[in-house]
C-alpha cells in the first residue's frame, strides 16, 4: 500500500486588510482580523502615585511623604533632560513642543503644571486577533492573539532594576453559546520586549515563554524595563513590545466558535524592589462580557482593553 504524504500548503491571500494563511493538514485557514484604531494611554508617574497611594488603607504623613519623594524623583529626572541636548532629546522620542517645554524647565512643583507634565510617556497599544477557521464547516480550530505596546519615550521609571507586567484573559464559546474549554499552546505563545539606545537604535531583544497561571483561563508575563549593556556601564531601555498568545480547542468533539480576552498592563511604582506582580480574579459562572479582573502588585495599571471575536462575521468588537 502507497502511503499518502500530507503536504503542508501555505498560502497567502492579502485582501484588503485581512490576510489569510491556509494549512492544508488542518483543513483550517488562519485568517487576521485587523483594526484600524489604536489605544494611547497617558503615562503620569505623579497622578499614578498618588491614587496607587491613596488605595492604602490609611492616608498617613508616611504617604504624603511618598507623593513629595515621586514629585522630587521626576523633577530631577527632567532637569537632567534639560541638560541633554535637542538632537539626544529627539532620540529619545521628544517632540519639538516637548523639548521647548523641557529646556524651560528649572525645578520646581510638578503637580499643578500640567503643560510640563505633557513632556511624560505615553504607551500605545495595538491587538490583531486572529482565527484559524475550518474550510468545510462552521468553527474554529484555534485562535491567535498579537498585542504590541510601544513608548513613546523613555519613562521615568526604566532600566535593569524596573519590571512591568502584562495580564491576559481569555474565554471560548461554541456555536451554541456555551463556554468551551480553550488551552493555551505554550509552545507558540511568548513575550518580545525589545530595547534601544539612548540615540534611539535597537540594540537587542528578549523572548521569553508567556506564564501559565490557569491553562484554560489565562497567562501573564515580565517585561523587564531595562538590560545591560556588554560593558556592564551602559544600559538599554524597553521602547516596545508584544506577546502572542495562542488557545487550542482541548476536545475534537466541538468547534471553538468565539472568543473573548481582557488584556492590561502594569507599569512599575517607584517602591525598594519596583517590580509588577500580575495577579487574577475570574468570575464563576462565566458571562458573556464579564471576564475577571487583572490586578498588579507594585504597579499601576496603565492600559486594560477587552474585545470579542466573532468567527462568522470575522470581526473584532472592543469594549
Amino acid at each position: 500500500m502507497i502511503k499518502r504524504m500530507t503536504i503542508l500548503m501555505i498560502c497567502l491571500v492579502c485582501l484588503f486588510s485581512n490576510s489569510v494563511i491556509v494549512f492544508a493538514e488542518e483543513d483550517v485557514e488562519l485568517v487576521e482580523l485587523r483594526s484600524n484604531t489604536t489605544e494611547v494611554f497617558e503615562y503620569d508617574i505623579i497622578k499614578a502615585e498618588i491614587e496607587a497611594l491613596s488605595k492604602t488603607s490609611v492616608f498617613d504623613k508616611a504617604a504624603k511623604t511618598k507623593i513629595k519623594e515621586i514629585e522630587e524623583s521626576v523633577s530631577t529626572k527632567i532637569v537632567s533632560l534639560s541638560s541633554m541636548s535637542k538632537q539626544e532629546l529627539i532620540s529619545y522620542g521628544y517632540n519639538e513642543a516637548q523639548i521647548e517645554i523641557i529646556k524651560k524647565y528649572s525645578g520646581g512643583c510638578l503637580k499643578n503644571n500640567e503643560q510640563l507634565r505633557e513632556v511624560l510617556s505615553t504607551l500605545t497599544i495595538t491587538a490583531t486577533p486572529s482565527v484559524a477557521v475550518y474550510t468545510n464547516h462552521i468553527g474554529a480550530a484555534y485562535f491567535k492573539l498579537a498585542i504590541m505596546w510601544t513608548w513613546s519615550s523613555q519613562p521615568v521609571l526604566s532600566g535593569p532594576l524596573v519590571e512591568d507586567g502584562v495580564g491576559v484573559i481569555w474565554q471560548a464559546i461554541n456555536s451554541s453559546g456555551q463556554f468551551v474549554a480553550a488551552r493555551i499552546n505554550t509552545s507558540e505563545s511568548y513575550c518580545n520586549v525589545y530595547y534601544y539606545n539612548s540615540s534611539g537604535i535597537m540594540q537587542t531583544h528578549t523572548s521569553s515563554s508567556l506564564t501559565v497561571v490557569e491553562q484554560l483561563r489565562n497567562a501573564k508575563a515580565k517585561v523587564p524595563m531595562g538590560v545591560w549593556a556588554s560593558n556592564n556601564v551602559d544600559t538599554y531601555w524597553a521602547k516596545k513590545g508584544g506577546i502572542t498568545l495562542r488557545t487550542d480547542r482541548v476536545s475534537s468533539n466541538y468547534s471553538l466558535f468565539d472568543m473573548e480576552y481582557k488584556f492590561a498592563y502594569g507599569h512599575a511604582t517607584i517602591s525598594i524592589n519596583p517590580k509588577v506582580t500580575v495577579n487574577f480574579a475570574l468570575t464563576n459562572p462565566q458571562q458573556i462580557g464579564v471576564l475577571g479582573s487583572i490586578t498588579f502588585t507594585k504597579g499601576q495599571k496603565m492600559a486594560e482593553k477587552c474585545f470579542y471575536v466573532d468567527t462568522d462575521d470575522q470581526t473584532v468588537i472592543y469594549y
